[in-house]
Order: C-alpha cells, then structure tokens, then sequence
C-alpha cells in the first residue's frame, strides 16, 4: 500500500494489476511511500488511519479475472511466489507433481473458489477503480484526478512470461461453464464479458457448482455489511 501526505491519496495495491509497477512510480515520481503491507485492504488502511487521511483520494486497480486465473497458473508453474504462503506452494507442487495444463489446475484450485477483491463494500466507495487494459490511459486520468502532473508514460515490468496472447485459448470447453459460474458477479459488476461462443453451464452445474458458491458470495456480503471492520484488520498500526 502506497501512501502520499503531500498529495493526499491512498493507493490500494490488488494483485495482478500492475500495482508493483504502479507502487514503484508513485514512489519515485509523486512523493509516495510504503505502509502497512503490500497487498493490505482499504480496510485495513481505515482501520489504522486518522480522520484527515480517512479523507485522501483513494483508488486500486481490476483486471479481467479470466486474465488473472492464466497468470496466476503461469506464475505457480515457474514456482514464483512460494515462499508467500502454502497455497502458492501447494499449487506449484501440484502442476510439478501432475504436470498439469491449465484446465486441471482450473479446475482443481478454482471450482469451490469466490472472486472476492470487489465484494467489500468500502472496495466500492473508492474514489478512482483503474483497468489494467487501459493501465496507462486510467493511470494519466487518476493522476489527473488527484491534481498531479504526469512526468511519463508508466513504466512497466514483471510481465507474466510464457503466457499466450489470447487468454480465451486457454479455457477448454470443458471448463467454460465453471468459468462462468464463478466469475460471472466479478465480470457483471466492473463491465467484463465472456465469449458469446463459450459454453453454457447446465443446470445441474448451476445447482452443484454455482448454488453454494451463491451462498457463500451472500455470507461473505453480510460479514463486510454487519461487522464492517472484520478482526482480520485489527492488526493494522496507525498510519505514519
């Protein structure tokens, strides 16, 4: 998480949206600094703030989930990340261990999984939501936003490798249904859509597969709704 006193904004870094290149710009270029932890919610930077930063101009960046699940494979494949935490590194082993293409690993770490960075009701009171496919158009208008002068075009790095160009090659019909399934409140909310060729899920794939993961995106509303500050962001500090 990136912070500016000078010029007043809060930079919520999500993964997979270019925010360590992002995070390194503002750094360099517009008086930006680290706090908290990398990947921190806005939540976690309400919580430790006061009621002047509470007031800053508050923005994070999206990025088509189908994108992100394909780069996250990628990445896992490489075994970059593992040392983060025992999931990145139960991935790894599994697509070593299998050689698994993207469709096994899709369907193996993906099919009980809620796309959750967006659900947080303060997520959706930002000030400023960039795209990643329009990183260096939304980056000039946010800086913009926050009354700073663009010095250059953002410089960006740390690109997935190996990935092919077009994303949709990697989802098989097989697995297109559960694609669906899972991301579809993601993609509806922030303007996203599938290919008008995939295949549609079946009705007992909405029963068994898209029912209870319905059910635990409503959990998951309620817990941000009712308890506003969950005890997972106690642990911030005050912000320096």
């Amino acid at each position: 998480m990136i912070i500016s006193h000078k010029y007043k904004y809060i930079f919520i870094q999500l993964e997979k949206t270019a925010s360590t290149a992002i995070a390194k710009e503002l750094e360099e270029n517009y008086n930006g600094k680290k706090i908290l932890w990398k990947h921190a919610r806005y939540e976690d930077f309400l919580y430790a703030a006061d009621k002047k930063q509470k007031k800053y101009f508050a923005f994070a960046g999206i990025r088509n989930p189908l994108d992100i699940a394909v780069s996250r494979y990628h990445l896992r494949k490489l075994g970059k990340g593992n040392n983060k935490n025992k999931n990145n590194l139960r991935q790894y082993l599994f697509i070593r261990k299998t050689n698994a293409d993207f469709s096994r690993f899709f369907k193996k770490f993906y099919a009980k999984y809620i796309y959750d960075d967006w659900k947080s009701k303060k997520f959706q009171s930002l000030d400023y939501i960039y795209h990643y496919e329009n990183l260096q158009k939304d980056f000039k208008e946010l800086l913009k936003k926050i009354g700073i002068k663009q010095k250059r075009p953002l410089p960006l790095f740390n690109k997935t490798p190996e990935k092919k160009q077009d994303i949709y090659s990697y989802y098989t019909e097989d697995i297109q249904p559960l694609a669906m399934i899972i991301f579809q409140p993601y993609m509806k909310k922030h303007g996203y859509k599938f290919p008008k060729d995939w295949k549609k899920p079946n009705i007992l794939q909405k029963i068994f597969i898209g029912f209870p993961l319905h059910i635990k995106h409503i959990f998951a509303r309620m817990i941000h709704i009712f308890l506003d500050f969950p005890p997972i962001y106690k642990k911030a500090k005050n912000i320096p």
